[in-house]
């Protein structure tokens, strides 16, 4: 009698160990290539705006809004301002940039800059309209600007450095989602371990190093691999929650586990609010934190220019 109970347990434990090898090794790979939807897939009016605590390598540096708005039953904008109190130019800027920004910045007698960026969506059909996004001092005119149109099959590039201007460039339009890198995403939904997508990112603080890329039309875009990579645990409102990790790399000669080749990491709760998003430029850590609801909506309405930068709503 005890050898039979004895042979049960070790065949509970062997079908346990199974299951879970299934699970987390075996099944995800036959899931993966579902990128998750747009922000705005399931958005009404009354969505509050999201904030973030911006750090550069541990150190404050700033803060981010972002908002998304129901323009019609079937367009949505999202709607983003990332805030520099002041911007380690050496750090952050190709070397071409760093003398227009301190022009610029000299002119404004202020150290503070911005990157604003817009996108419009067909939320009902989870599809790309349109987008912008500009890099320039808080009050004054932009130093970069990027502007991406859908046209039919192709997406038509604008793309303006200083008084350099580029308005012609055209790519075949990617079935992928498209995303400013340094606008911070606000939920990604139904996630799972091994889940994978591509992603095409665009960001005036990620430009070419050297100006002769942008002048001769070489797209300011730049494909990247997106996984699940790995479960994690993470204090949010005082309470340890479980998360996903997503990593954006730009191959996939690398995986978890390895640090080389990765442009984003985002921690997202599993109901799909992303908590934390980090930008990795060379040795350098751009970090936005998600404040609570309570000060997103203070700090948006102690800044009146997100509000006054924002396209406004259509009827």
């Amino acid at each position: 009698m005890t050898i039979r109970w004895y042979r049960l347990a070790v065949l509970a434990l062997w079908l346990a160990a199974m299951s879970w090898l299934a699970i987390r090794k075996i099944m995800p790979p036959f899931f993966s290539g579902e990128p998750p939807t747009y922000e705005s897939a399931d958005v009404d009016n009354r969505n509050p705006p999201v904030a973030w605590c911006l750090y550069l390598n541990e150190h404050r540096l700033g803060w981010a809004l972002s908002e998304i708005c129901q323009q019609s039953t079937d367009t949505t904008e999202i709607h983003s301002l990332v805030h520099f109190d002041h911007l380690p130019m050496e750090e952050l800027l190709p070397v071409y940039l760093r003398a227009m920004a301190r022009a610029s910045t000299d002119a404004a007698g202020s150290v503070e800059m911005e990157v604003e960026s817009n996108l419009i969506t067909n939320s009902a059909l989870n599809q790309l309209i349109s987008f912008y996004s500009k890099f320039r001092p808080k009050s004054g005119q932009s130093l970069v600007k990027i502007e991406g149109n859908v046209e039919g099959d192709k997406l038509k590039l604008s793309v303006r450095v200083g008084n350099y201007d580029n308005p012609n460039i055209e790519l075949p339009m990617p079935d992928s989602k498209i995303r400013d890198s340094f606008a911070p995403e606000m939920e990604l939904r139904g996630l799972h371990l091994g889940q994978s997508w591509t992603i095409v990112s665009y960001s005036p603080l990620a430009l070419p190093s050297h100006p002769m890329d942008m002048i001769q039309g070489r797209p300011p875009t730049e494909v990247l691999f997106a996984r699940v990579e790995e479960e994690a645990r993470m204090i949010w409102n005082g309470q340890l929650e479980p998360m996903w990790v997503v990593v954006y790399r730009t191959d996939t000669r690398e995986g978890p586990g390895s640090d080389k080749n990765i442009r984003n990491r985002l921690w997202v709760r599993r109901a799909g609010t992303v908590i934390r998003q980090e930008v990795l430029l060379g040795d350098h850590s751009l970090l936005f934190t998600r404040m609570p609801e309570r000060d997103a909506t203070k700090l948006r309405d102690a800044h009146q220019e997100f509000q006054r930068h924002q396209p406004a709503a259509q009827p």
